[in-house]
């Protein structure tokens, strides 16, 4: 019994620690202005936000407008300004990019499909 309790406890460490790691690596790949590794982290279907444009994209075509997005507002930083977590599981992160044409509020929502967390929302919108 003893064991079954700390195997679970180390499943439950592994798998809260990859998903810390998937929110740092979109983060990176926000801050880099990477829409390609970016896109990797996505849901098959993705509702992106870019300044007041809101669809829903295929992973593919919200790479595209990403890519666009980033060749006309290159990222010079990025930051994480908070973190939580909903009831159904799903996690937010809301940061601060900036660019040399300004900066833009991010907020992104991860949810667990099929035991893999991915970018199910992100938004990049005008700060004021």
């Amino acid at each position: 019994m003893r064991k079954l309790i700390l195997l679970s406890a180390f499943a439950l460490v592994v798998n809260l620690l990859s998903a810390q790691d998937i929110a740092v690596d979109v983060g990176n790949a926000i801050k880099s202005g990477n829409a390609k590794q970016l896109a990797s982290y996505f849901h098959p279907t993705v509702d992106l936000t870019v300044k007041q444009n809101e669809a829903t994209y295929s992973k593919s075509q919200a790479e595209q407008v990403l890519q666009s997005f980033f060749s006309s507002n290159k990222p010079t930083s990025y930051k994480s300004n908070h973190t939580g977590s909903s009831s159904d599981g799903s996690r937010y992160v809301i940061g601060k990019m900036e660019t040399a044409g300004g900066s833009f509020r991010v907020y992104i929502l991860f949810k667990n499909i099929s035991g893999k967390e991915l970018v199910q929302i992100l938004r990049f919108e005008v700060s004021e």
